[in-house]
């Protein structure tokens, strides 16, 4: 069992903001597969890079460089949301017959769902670990220990 009574006392406030902020940015990126309708037209609708892991990925690895301490926690949150937003979108896109239009093929196997379903659901699981690991990188990292003097 952990025990909290020592914990510094802005952390409570710390983790809250972390969780407003994630929370604020998931319902942002939560309509962003679906901005392929916009860009590229109904016909493109589930195109395989925007209804994908991608935009995660490039998140967490901006997230992921960003040493400094000022940079780090907004960079994660960010990442962290966009993880988690995107992640539910293919989720229930998953339960959805239409397939995911990929470049020159249109889909993988005519006539299936199956491999739409998969690729779907792949990368949602891929975009929620990635969320989930840029929000723990949003814990303060420890400091060189202290000199005596």
């Amino acid at each position: 069992m952990r025990d909290d009574r020592g914990a510094k006392p802005g952390s409570v406030v710390r983790h809250a903001l972390i969780a407003a902020g994630s929370l604020a940015a998931a319902v942002l990126f939560f309509g962003f597969p679906d901005l392929d309708i916009r860009l590229l037209g109904i016909g493109a609708h589930r195109n395989f890079l925007f209804h994908s892991a991608a935009l995660t990925a490039v998140l967490f690895l901006l997230a992921r460089s960003r040493r400094e301490k000022a940079g780090r926690l907004p960079a994660g949150i960010i990442a962290a949301g966009c993880g988690l937003g995107i992640a539910a979108h293919l989720a229930v896109d998953v339960f959805q017959s239409k397939s995911v239009v990929f470049p020159f093929v249109g889909t993988l196997v005519r006539g299936s769902s199956v491999d739409d379903r998969l690729w779907l659901g792949v990368n949602s699981v891929i975009s929620l670990l990635l969320g989930v690991r840029s929000l723990a990188r949003t814990r303060p990292r420890a400091g060189p220990p202290a000199e005596s003097p």
